[in-house]
């Protein structure tokens, strides 16, 4: 999804100009993504508040702050961990709830200016249920070893990225870290079974 952006009175504007999804509208797309966000946020609670959605044009809570992307260089281990840690439990909370982002890259994950974790942009986001949800989403005690695995590569990779910024983030890109590592540990809820 493509989208312009603008900020007036402390209020966030995201005007849609290309959707990702087959057979819908700029303003289908709007509101699909005004009304995931809603339902995300009584989930998890640091998600944008929705104020409204007028044509394509979607208008939101403005939120002070940074995304992870811009400000990775400048963090250490044990924060770096710990937002982690919080975009994971995020994640499983949204997930255990039908709502799959489908997009946690690091320009979605935003730290606001007293260091909490948002998830933002749910432009990309989808419902999911049953069979879908259960395939997707679960794993079984097997597979914990796996997560942590991955959990550790993420953790190692984000450090490479704050040890040496300018191999990393040119264009303020880091596609890498969240190509393979991050869907897979982000697409993943732990479940007892």
């Amino acid at each position: 999804m493509h989208s312009t952006r603008s900020i007036v009175d402390n209020v966030f504007y995201k005007n849609i100009t290309v959707t990702d999804f087959e057979n819908e509208s700029l303003e289908e797309a709007a509101l699909r993504e005004a009304y995931i966000q809603k339902r995300a946020r009584r989930i998890i609670e640091l998600v944008p508040d929705i104020y409204g959605v007028e044509d394509n044009t979607i208008s939101m809570e403005y939120i002070k702050g940074n995304t992870l992307e811009k400000i990775l260089p400048s963090l250490n281990v044990e924060q770096i961990d710990s937002i982690i840690d919080n975009v994971i439990e995020k994640n499983y909370l949204l997930n255990n709830n039908g709502i799959y982002h489908n997009d946690l890259i690091l320009s979605n994950i935003y730290i606001d200016m007293e260091n909490e974790v948002w998830l933002i942009d749910f432009g990309q986001a989808e419902f999911i249920t049953g069979q879908e949800f259960i395939t997707a989403d679960v794993l079984d005690l097997r597979h914990i070893d796996e997560i942590s695995r991955l959990a550790t590569d993420l953790r190692e990779n984000m450090l490479r990225i704050t040890e040496y910024p300018e191999l990393y983030l040119k264009d303020i890109q880091a596609d890498w870290i969240y190509s393979d590592i991050m869907p897979k540990l982000l697409k993943t809820n732990i479940t007892i079974l």
